[in-house]
């Protein structure tokens, strides 16, 4: 299985998150996300200080919601996807083309 990048985790996370209506609880970001406990306390962590998402209690129970900045984040991050999957086909056109 290949090791995935600090990125593409984030990306899981917000993804998810944007996805629940009501947020996310912690349990369920950590099977969609495929983390370990401690690993998601640091990733939450990360993006709680990053202002990428918030954290919102409701009848004692914890959700985590996107933020606006969370929400432009992931549009940008899809962007640079488009672009990386772009320069990624260049080295296969040179090499056809030369």
């Amino acid at each position: 299985m290949k090791k995935r990048a600090r990125i593409e985790i984030v990306c899981d996370i917000l993804f998810f998150i944007k996805g629940e209506d009501k947020g996310a609880k912690p349990t369920h970001i950590l099977y969609k996300a495929n983390l370990s406990p401690k690993l998601l306390k640091r990733y939450l962590g990360m993006l709680l200080h990053d202002g990428l998402i918030k954290k919102v209690k409701e009848n004692k129970k914890i959700r985590y919601r996107i933020t606006k900045r969370g929400i432009e984040f992931l549009n940008r991050a899809k962007s640079l996807e488009k672009i990386c999957s772009i320069i990624h086909l260049i080295p296969y056109k040179r090499k056809t083309f030369s």
